[in-house]
């Protein structure tokens, strides 16, 4: 009984020549598949250069815009460049993954993976809405209980 099998592939050998002869003016199987592991090679090698080059860019940009309220005092400022670039970036990182899934031929999968994704943020994003609006509820509430408390509410009489 066999301990186990290993199957390895070695992309460079994929794009060698064939021994076997091809048909007049068509390309052979493995000339074929040599093409698309090339294709595979140079996604691969785009995707890692690509890797480096985001997070170094990541860490520089939010660490810039992670001083705006430290330097300048303005915090809603500072929220929305985070939400802006937040979504810029998202954008990017699924156009990245597009234009991968194509280059490989799974595009349907990261298509699927990306409306998964839509969906999701679609469901967070309505949750901040109830929960900011929940939040402003509520500080009307305490503002107009101050006002109770101050007598500014007009509960006195023009008299007094």
């Amino acid at each position: 009984m066999a301990d186990g099998m290993h199957l390895y592939i070695h992309l460079s050998e994929l794009s060698s020549n064939s021994a076997m002869a091809g048909g007049s003016g068509s390309k052979s199987k493995e000339q074929s598949e040599g093409g698309s592991a090339k294709n595979i090679q140079r996604a691969a090698k785009s995707l890692v250069s690509y890797s480096v080059v985001s997070g170094t860019a990541n860490k520089l940009i939010s660490n810039k815009i992670s001083r705006v309220s430290l330097q300048t005092g303005a915090t809603e400022y500072e929220q929305r460049l985070q939400t802006t670039y937040s979504i810029t970036k998202q954008v990017v990182d699924t156009g990245v993954s597009l234009g991968i899934g194509i280059a490989t031929g799974t595009w349907p999968l990261v298509l699927a993976g990306v409306l998964v994704s839509g969906v999701g943020k679609a469901i967070d994003i309505a949750e901040k809405r109830n929960m900011l609006r929940t939040e402003k509820n509520l500080e009307d509430i305490s503002i107009s209980m101050q006002r109770i408390r101050a007598g500014t509410t007009g509960s006195r009489g023009g008299n007094q």
